[in-house]
């Protein structure tokens, strides 16, 4: 998972399936990569997918334990979360699904 050519950092993927029925599932992903399966993974259908990252903004901050943590902020464009455009279809047995995403 690219975002304008760079894998993209901390986040997690969301898989919606078209059935209603079905059970929403995702997962966490670093570096561009996720693994999800079963029974965590999407059930075979079509799906709209929701990804988010968790981009550090260069800003810090101190936690309850005074640890100096980032602050984080998402990192993508509102179409691949809160009004995502992207669709994948998922079929029965083993699937590589990668986005390349663009501004």
């Amino acid at each position: 998972m690219t975002y304008e050519g760079q894998p993209i950092g901390v986040g997690r993927i969301l898989f919606l399936p078209e059935d209603r029925k079905a059970v929403k599932r995702g997962g966490r992903f670093d570096n561009g990569h996720y693994k999800l399966v079963p029974p965590e993974g999407p059930p075979p259908g079509n799906h709209k997918v929701e990804i988010h990252w968790l981009k550090p903004t260069g800003k810090k901050y101190r936690n309850e334990f005074k640890e100096e943590l980032d602050v984080l902020e998402e990192g993508l464009p509102d179409k691949y979360h809160k009004d995502s455009t992207l669709t994948t279809t998922i079929k029965p047995g083993r699937n590589v699904v990668d986005f390349r995403l663009e501004k």
